[in-house]
């Protein structure tokens, strides 16, 4: 009891009922608890970076989106189906290769054209072993393309033949190599005369700066030649 009340009951004063005093066990059981929640405020969850792990596109699905925005998508598609058709002919059947090319793909069935009918003759025993490599090789680029374009794509379901002309049609080192770029041009090299007859005008100028400038033009040239 505090000295205030004490004081209070010895005077005859009643004494208003205080706050229970906390006892030094229940200060000292309260505080871990307090200590902790403090702790736990001043905690800071550090989260780790996270890794984007990027997939690069490559091959047909690169070219579908681009192809479908400006209305390129079904002949980009009928074309890789007879780059498909050269591919698989030239690891099936290579010496038929040189003699029979694809054409167009309408509906499902592909049009191949031959330079004879022996060659188409030939063509006809290996018909289900062309189909099935070159389904198989679609179905492989079709797996990277989106849902839009799934939906656009059918099978090569049967092999026509054409007895023709395969000189507008690509052969198959056409479809495997890269274009080159453009060579540049080389500058022609300028020989002694020239040098000599521009040192000689040279001297004629009265310009100290511009006669300089001509024969440092004229040196540089011939170091680089």
């Amino acid at each position: 009891m505090h000295k205030s009340a004490r004081l209070c009951q010895f005077v005859g004063v009643p004494v208003r009922p205080s706050h229970t005093a906390r006892s030094p066990k229940s200060d000292d059981a309260e505080r871990p608890s307090e200590r902790a929640r403090k702790t736990a405020a001043k905690t800071v969850i550090r989260r780790k970076p996270r890794r984007h792990k990027a997939t690069p596109i490559r091959g047909l699905s690169l070219l579908a989106s681009g192809a479908d925005r400006l209305g390129l998508w079904p002949q980009l598609w009928e074309q890789w189906v007879c780059r498909t058709f050269a591919l698989t002919l030239f690891a099936c059947v290579p010496r038929l290769s040189n003699f029979a090319r694809a054409e167009k793909l309408v509906d499902g069935t592909l049009t191949v054209v031959v330079t004879s009918s022996a060659v188409a003759s030939e063509l006809s025993f290996v018909r289900d072993l062309l189909l099935e490599h070159i389904n198989r090789e679609l179905l492989k680029a079709v797996g990277q393309l989106d849902s839009k374009h799934k939906r656009t794509v059918r099978p090569v379901l049967r092999l026509q033949h054409r007895v023709g002309r395969l000189q507008n049609l690509p052969d198959v080192s056409e479809w495997q190599e890269r274009p080159k770029p453009p060579k540049k041009p080389s500058l022609p090299k300028i020989t002694l005369e020239t040098q000599l007859a521009v040192a000689t005008a040279s001297q004629e100028l009265p310009d100290e700066d511009l006669r300089l400038l001509l024969l440092r033009l004229v040196g540089a040239t011939t170091r680089a030649s």
